[in-house]
């Protein structure tokens, strides 16, 4: 880039420099001219330089200036886009590096992942970095094809509107055929500098973009090996999945059906003591069913108890 940079400004001293010693050649030239016309017609010397001469000079003057204006702003639009073009390589490599780097980071975090929600959690972090990528290599694609075609295009296409509006005596204009075979000339020579930086730039656009498009392939292909690895040994380890989490599907159906037996058996024994209480109560109210009898030894009634034989039988009955 340094050679480059170095290449450029030599040659643009180098046209300032040809366009200046060629103007003047130019120029001297057609004084020459009308001075040999003026000395054929030397009775009307006086007028034929004010009404002639000094016209064609100023004429010549703005055509320079004009010339030279279109080349300086020419080579300034030339020198920017070349400074942005540099940019843009500089921002390119800094976007795949910070890719790359983000990409290796989730792939070897995938191994320290402790459930299956983490794993997705990543897998989902890298399809966000994937399509952030994606987005810029949209912008940089569209970028380069402006930088390193449409403007260059521009360029070009400013100069010959420059030619164009260059019109000859004959047409009605002030431009001598000479004089616009000679900026044409010059504006060829730097047409063909931008056209060599045109192929130069789109030959690396090229190679730019098989690389954003091995690496929007490979690190995620990677990655999602890495992501099937881990998911694998998790469900291995934690018994997950169709294959390794069967048997601890089937434990947990089988522990689930006796928790639900236990939990009927332990409702029965709960009714059924409820029913014992129930019938024990029962029980001791029919024990105090009372027979009076005459007790002379005491002067006093005295009491037999006299049990509800099928209350005894259907708590017999309970108990077994």
């Amino acid at each position: 880039m340094i050679k480059t940079m170095t290449w450029l400004m030599a040659e643009k001293q180098l046209y300032r420099q040809k366009v200046i010693g060629e103007g003047k050649d130019l120029q001297d030239k057609s004084v020459e001219e009308l001075d040999e016309n003026l000395r054929k017609q030397w009775p009307r010397k006086g007028r034929l330089e004010v009404e002639v001469y000094q016209e064609r000079k100023s004429q010549i003057t703005n055509h320079n200036k004009k010339y030279e204006r279109q080349v300086r702003v020419c080579l300034e639009k030339y020198q920017l886009l070349e400074d942005e073009w540099l940019l843009l390589l500089d921002n390119i490599a800094k976007e795949f590096q910070i890719f790359k780097e983000k990409n290796i980071k989730l792939k070897d975090n995938l191994p320290n992942g402790k459930n299956l929600a983490e794993l997705q959690g990543m897998s989902r972090r890298e399809k966000d970095a994937a399509q952030i990528f994606d987005d810029k290599c949209r912008e940089f694609k569209d970028t380069m094809l402006d930088l390193s075609e449409l403007q260059m295009d521009g360029l070009v296409r400013q100069n010959a509107e420059m030619l164009k509006a260059c019109v000859l005596f004959k047409k009605g204009g002030n431009y001598a055929e000479a004089e616009i075979d000679w900026y044409r000339g010059q504006m060829d020579d730097i047409d063909k500098m931008i056209e060599e930086c045109k192929t130069e730039r789109q030959e690396r656009a090229n190679t730019i973009t098989e690389d954003m498009a091995t690496l929007q392939k490979d690190p995620t292909a990677e990655f999602h090996g890495a992501y099937s690895g881990s998911i694998q040994q998790l469900s291995a380890k934690e018994g997950l999945g169709k294959t390794y989490g069967q048997p601890r599907r089937l434990a947990q159906e089988r522990l689930r059906a006796e928790m639900t037996k236990c939990e009927q058996a332990q409702k029965g024994i709960d009714e059924l003591i409820d029913k014992l209480e129930d019938l024990c109560q029962e029980a001791s109210n029919d024990d105090k069913t009372i027979d009076t009898v005459h007790n002379p030894k005491k002067g006093k009634y005295a009491y037999s108890k006299t049990p509800n034989q099928s209350v005894t039988l259907e708590i017999r009955v309970t108990l077994v």
